[in-house]
């Protein structure tokens, strides 16, 4: 059984725009564990920048933290890319805001409704999730940095989880109508190039942009951080991409941590 035919390598590259993304490899496989973890693997065996591996489904897909990533067989996007920054090591992890920026860019396109930024790797519509995007750095000499991205597409609502139905949502349940997901992921590659190449020689203006889109800045938040719960004010990110908060007559900073928006 091959991969669905909205899913056609040829057709896909037929429609790139992108300079790199894509083009030193993009395979379409039908079914595998993780997309991340097989271009992890690649990369440590020396694959070039710009790998792309998409998979009709996953059977072990991840998202932050351990969490699991339910993905709709056939239906839905799911994608890793293989990148290769030059930047200092303290902004490596940033390198989600970029690849935020750029999904919702893509998404946007899409859909007439608000579509949002969630801390740090979420797009919403009209506040329900509808794109994660999971980025694992493997160190060494030549640093790569794996950019994982799930999109719910052509799935409807009910046919989610239950545990996540009321704060996800898809393209499909949106829009109320199918999307063709090769066209989809061809520019989500432009984007995400665009961002990420920005993001190498400007982080500042990739960080006012993250802020820009989030509408985060003097926002009431609460964090969850590692093991702690808290309410704060929402400053601003740093230097190197980091939430800085306000708790009390005191600053924090968070690095990877939950957040969702509080009513002023």
């Amino acid at each position: 059984m091959k991969p669905s035919t909205d899913l056609n390598s040829a057709a896909i590259q037929v429609q790139l725009q992108t300079n790199r993304l894509g083009k030193e490899g993009l395979l379409v496989v039908e079914q595998t564990g993780s997309t991340n973890a097989d271009l992890l693997a690649a990369a440590n065996r020396g694959a070039s920048e710009g790998v792309v591996l998409v998979a009709d489904h996953q059977t072990a897909g991840r998202g932050r933290k351990t969490r699991t990533w339910h993905g709709s067989a056939g239906e839905d996007l799911m994608f890793s890319v293989l990148l290769r920054p030059r930047v200092a090591l303290p902004i490596l992890p940033s390198l989600v805001l970029a690849a935020g920026l750029a999904m919702h860019e893509a998404i946007s396109q899409l859909v007439d409704q608000a579509t949002g930024l969630k801390w740090p790797n979420d797009i919403l519509i009209d506040g329900r999730k509808v794109c994660g995007i999971l980025c694992q750095t493997e160190l060494g000499d030549s640093p790569s940095v794996i950019v994982g991205c799930g999109v719910n597409v052509n799935g409807l609502n009910e046919d989610l989880p239950p545990e996540i139905r009321l704060s996800a949502t898809t393209l499909r349940s949106v829009t109320q109508k199918r999307h063709d997901r090769g066209a989809l992921l061809a520019e989500c590659l432009a984007s995400l190039e665009r961002w990420y190449d920005r993001w190498q020689v400007d982080p500042p203006a990739v960080f006012a942009a993250w802020e820009s889109v989030a509408g985060i800045r003097d926002r009431r938040v609460h964090v969850t951080d590692e093991d702690q719960s808290f309410e704060a004010r929402a400053l601003g990110l740093d230097e190197t991409g980091n939430l800085l908060v306000e708790v009390g007559n005191g600053r924090r900073t968070v690095a990877a941590g939950d957040l969702n928006l509080l009513e002023e």
